[in-house]
This record gives C-alpha cells, structure tokens and sequence, in this order.
C-alpha cells in the first residue's frame, strides 16, 4: 500500500511537470504607436483593400495576403474582436479611397480596412505590398479592439528586408519585441505577390473565456 502511495505522488508529480513543461507560451505582441493612424471614422469597412466591395478589378501592384490570429496571453483565440490595418500604397503614400472612389468603377487601393475575427481568432486581409515612405521600411499599421480589453496597437514589418536596421521604429527592437511584430512571407501561386501569416498576442487575458 506504501509502495502504491508513493507510486500515484510519483506519478501526479510527473503529469505536473509535463503539464508545465507543455504549457503553451504566448509572447504578447510588442506594442507600438498607431504611425498615420487615420482614424475608424476614415477606415473603409472590409478586408479586401485591393479590390473593395462594388470594384471589379483590382488595384495594381504586388499582391499580399495578410493571414493570422488574434490571441490572449494565455493563447486562447479572441473571437469576434475588430482587426484594422492602414498602409502606404505601392507608391509611397498614404492615400485612403474615398466614398467617391469607391463608387467609381475605376480600380481603387483602398489603404486601409476594417475586419472581424472568427471563433478561433483568425483573420485575413488582401492588400498590397507597401512601399517605404521616407526614412521608414515598408510596415502595415494594425489596431485590435477585443471586447472587454484595452484597444490594441502596433506595426508589422516584413522579415529580411534591409530597410529594417534603418527604421527609426524597428532598429531599436530586439529580441521578442522584433520577432513578435516581424512576418515572414512566401510566394503565392500563380501570382506576382505574396503570402504571410501572422499571429497578435494581446497583453491581457480574454475576461469571457474560462481556463
């Protein structure tokens, strides 16, 4: 019976351990200022920046598909929370479509969009790839409002571009603040663009998610 006791202490002190050493890890997304932020009022509402809602052909220039998730810091997903980004358009500026635009049936770059997480935190955006716009690398701008949490914002850059170690935001970034606003891309098929994913880790822990 002795043997037994010590046997099931042996055991659960194991599974403890296990269970610690398996515990997921999430490195809160590095915060940064909103740069350009043009407001929600300006923001044009869906993801699709390239070829907005009415337009039937998109706007010129390399393409990029902005994928990822929305977490907390215990890496549950967020559902339902409001994801916006703002850019430079291909040519170095921030120009955001009007409702006029929008109405044309000229193609139009949006410059900014506003989407919504699913049930597991996912997002998706289809923008194009940014240019740099003086002294700054090409970076998208983002701002997460979950429900019962701090509105979220921060700036994502692109892996492996020189520009990088001159940007007077990035170049101060070490370690996980770097690694956690930095997406690495792959090419898409068939297509002159690109494709990279992403995931935000939110510096507070989801008040309606039970764990």
């Amino acid at each position: 019976m002795r043997f037994f006791s010590i046997t099931c202490a042996a055991l659960l002190m194991s599974s403890s351990a296990f269970a610690q050493a398996y515990k997921p890890v999430c490195v809160p997304t590095h915060l940064l200022p909103p740069a350009n932020y043009p407001g929600a009022e300006a923001i044009p509402p869906g993801n699709n920046l390239v070829m907005p809602a009415g337009k039937s052909i998109e706007a010129e220039g390399q393409k990029l598909i902005l994928t990822g998730r929305v977490l907390d810091n215990h890496c549950m997903p967020i559902k339902d929370a409001t994801i916006e980004i703002w850019q430079a358009n291909p040519f170095g500026r921030y120009v955001l479509a009007t409702r006029a635009d929008l109405m044309t049936p000229a193609p139009t770059f949006a410059g900014a969009g506003r989407g919504y997480t699913s049930n597991m935190g996912e997002f998706i955006f289809t923008t194009l790839f940014p240019s740099g716009v003086e002294k700054r690398a090409p970076f998208i701008g983002v701002r997460v409002k979950a429900h019962d949490m701090k509105p979220f914002t921060t700036q994502i850059f692109f892996a492996n571009d020189g520009r990088n170690t001159t940007d007077p935001v990035y170049a101060k970034l070490k370690g996980d603040a770097a690694r956690t606003v930095t997406i690495s891309m792959r090419p898409l098929s068939g297509v002159n663009g690109y494709i990279g994913t992403i995931d935000i880790v939110l510096p507070e822990k989801a008040k309606y998610v039970s764990y």
